[in-house]
């Protein structure tokens, strides 16, 4: 995820064109958020995987 800004003109005449720093880190924050629930969602499907694949009546003759 891109962080995006406005420019806005300021009383000077010039432009503010940087955000703030923060902004950077809850950027960064949200992408490992994003990864880390992912992450998870992967792991608990393969999860319930194992656990379908092992408790079935054909499990026993499979492994």
């Amino acid at each position: 995820m891109w962080v995006t800004y406005l420019e806005i003109p300021c009383d000077q005449g010039a432009m503010v064109s940087e955000p703030h720093p923060l902004m950077w880190q809850l950027s960064a924050l949200h992408r490992f958020r994003t990864d880390v629930d992912v992450a998870v969602v992967v792991v608990v499907l393969e999860l319930a995987n194992l656990i379908a694949h092992f408790t079935t009546a054909w499990a026993g003759i499979a492994t």
